[in-house]
């Protein structure tokens, strides 16, 4: 992918020499479970959309390509993003396109919604367990879309599309998100029960309603979309990232020193924090930034369960895995969301973490850890074992950091500006 390489973001590896503290600001990019979805929406509008605090990922160019690909034009200028989707000719998304990430699945909603049909493959992304589309198609087939699914392919029609209740069997994010750029166009009223409740549900709430949709209840679990007839240009800023936001905030408390971060919404992290805060951390909250101060010794959480928000996250499983395994004591960390979410347990160990896993179930005995050879298994874990490293004796490389490019922009720079000894390398070497 060249415009990543131009960027200047590619790394194939990362090499770490820990037991640096941590000291300094850092500013938290747009928020990346925002913007995937916000580039979507700019496909249903036909018009011109300008994206402010638009984070520089991987996940961000593979949706730049689709939409070039689609006939939109889109042009990424430092931090902000301009679409002109006035030119899609396009309903179908060309499977290398959708393989490289997940969130490409949102472009089904928006194609829907915009040509009355869409065809997609099943997309790619971090392998982290099953994440089928199901939720998203049954619900389109209650809104009377006519979905053909054979083998690796979905197309769709929105022919007969109409308003109507939604009832997710699981509070679904990405479900949420198309069923929302699906129904804000068109006719009738569309009503989703057991909603995602998410920060960025909501900010892709605003998003939409400034350019002229009326979507209503997002971060709550019922969210009402009013069809309106037309949208319109739109100028709009992301919400920070508040993963990114956690995962300064547990490096800090792992390798010890004093770390600011803004802007972040405290609050949208409070599960992370108040796990950091148990450990012996010093959380300082303000309204639109934080502070995390830590001696980096530590006492292990006794237990930690993901969940759906405002539950624990499960991208900040992993973070805070890492914690534990520096920390004093023992605890355990349950995996509710996905199934296949603790393989960095693994890659811990090789540090020498004391952790066993049961299924969805691991136990971590804290301890210290060395330098080591490990390799990310997703984009989460390739940053937990950063933050790992940064608390560990001695080098650690990780391998496969193209995985930590699909979610943090500019991750060495800005480790390395507060005192980390950290060095991207894209190469074999």
């Amino acid at each position: 992918m060249p415009d990543i390489v131009a960027g200047g973001i590619y790394m194939s590896a990362v090499k770490i020499i820990g037991k640096n503290k941590l000291d300094g600001s850092v500013r938290i990019q747009g928020c990346k479970n925002s913007v995937l979805p916000i580039i979507a929406a700019s496909v249903v509008s036909g018009g011109r959309s300008v994206i402010h605090n638009c984070p520089r990922l991987s996940d961000v160019f593979s949706s730049i390509a689709i939409l070039r690909d689609l006939g939109a034009k889109a042009d990424l200028c430092g931090n902000t993003l301009t679409i002109d989707s006035s030119g899609v000719n396009s309903d179908t998304v060309r499977p290398e396109l959708m393989s490289a990430m997940r969130s490409s699945v949102i472009f089904l909603g928006a194609l829907l919604s915009r040509c009355g049909a869409a065809c997609i493959s099943m997309p790619g992304g971090c392998d982290i367990g099953a994440r089928p589309i199901d939720i998203h198609l049954d619900a389109f087939s209650r809104l009377g879309v006519d979905v053909d699914s054979r083998g690796t392919s979905v197309c769709c029609s929105a022919s007969n599309l109409h308003g109507g209740s939604v009832a997710l069997p699981f509070p679904s994010v990405g479900a949420t998100e198309n069923i929302m750029l699906l129904s804000c166009v068109g006719r009738g009223v569309t009503t989703i029960y057991n909603a995602a409740k998410e920060p960025e549900i909501e900010d892709l709430q605003n998003f939409l309603n400034g350019m002229g949709a009326r979507v209503f209840g997002a971060g709550s679990g019922v969210i009402t979309i009013y069809a309106a007839k037309k949208l319109y240009d739109i100028e709009y800023t992301v919400m920070p990232d508040r993963i990114e936001a956690a995962t300064f905030a547990c490096a800090a408390a792992a390798a010890g020193g004093s770390v600011y971060m803004n802007p972040v919404v405290p609050e949208h992290i409070s599960p992370v924090l108040n796990v950091l805060e148990g450990c012996g951390a010093k959380v300082v909250r303000y309204a639109s930034s934080l502070l995390v101060v830590s001696d980096g010794m530590l006492n292990c959480a006794p237990f930690v369960a993901t969940g759906p928000y405002p539950g624990f996250p499960t991208d900040a499983q992993s973070l805070v895995m890492s914690v534990m395994s520096v920390s004093h004591g023992s605890g355990v960390i349950v995996e509710n969301i996905f199934e296949n979410r603790l393989r960095h347990a693994y890659e811990l160990c090789k540090m020498g973490a004391d952790i066993s896993v049961h299924g969805r179930r691991a136990v971590i005995n804290g301890g210290e850890l060395h330098g080591a050879h490990a390799s990310a298994c997703d984009l989460r874990s390739g940053a937990a074992l950063a933050v790992a490293a940064f608390a560990a004796d001695g080098e650690t490389r990780i391998d496969k950091a193209e995985y930590i490019n699909r979610g943090y922009d500019g991750f060495t720079e800005k480790f390395r500006s507060i005192g980390a000894n950290i060095e991207g390398m894209n190469d074999d070497g």
